[in-house]
């Protein structure tokens, strides 16, 4: 709760999910894209990518995950984003339970989930963990990592695909792909 305290809207969970659930469904009702972060327990800004967290179930669902289920449940945000720190152990990016767990099985979430820009978990994990995007998208060697772990085993086609499905039905909903708006348009001559 002492992350980005200008990001976030208060330390009540209730507060937290019914704000971060009108601003969302405010957002969307104007064709903008929203996405929640930082899934879950971002507890400083400063050295994020150390900071370990060690918290009984009980008090994760009570205290930390209570807002974002509020607001998943409530208007069903486009993305969410993961934080940087490390869960009982585990990078929240890395960690099945509390994505395909809590995110899709429990709280039926179908957007997509992201990780925060550039963290250092690793991705053949995150991706069997449920992230669909690692930020910030589009450095070669991460394709490349992808590319190799499927070839290895380490990564399944389903899993893949699965992922892709997230991230395609996440751009298939914004007001450009609806209007079939994609920018300016270059012909080239044969």
């Amino acid at each position: 709760y002492d992350g980005r305290n200008a990001e976030y809207y208060s330390e009540d969970a209730l507060l937290s999910g019914r704000f971060a659930a009108m601003t969302i469904k405010g957002a969307k009702e104007e064709g903008l894209y929203c996405y929640m972060k930082h899934f879950a327990v971002n507890e400083t800004e400063s050295l994020r990518e150390g900071l370990y967290t060690f918290l009984s179930e009980q008090t994760l669902r009570e205290i930390y995950l209570k807002g974002f289920e509020i607001a998943v449940k409530e208007s069903s945000p486009d993305f969410i984003m993961t934080s940087y720190n490390k869960l009982n152990g585990k990078y929240t990016s890395e960690t099945a339970q509390l994505l395909k767990g809590v995110l899709r099985d429990e709280w039926e979430y179908d957007g997509a989930i992201m990780t925060d820009w550039r963290n250092h978990a690793d991705l053949t994990t995150e991706i069997k963990a449920g992230n669909n995007i690692k930020m910030p998208f589009g450095y070669f060697e991460e394709g490349r990592k992808v590319l190799n772990a499927y070839k290895d085993g380490k990564i399944s086609l389903s899993i893949l695909r699965e992922n892709a499905i997230f991230v395609l039905k996440a751009v298939m909903k914004t007001r450009s792909f609806l209007k079939c708006d994609f920018g300016i348009k270059h012909h080239l001559d044969k």
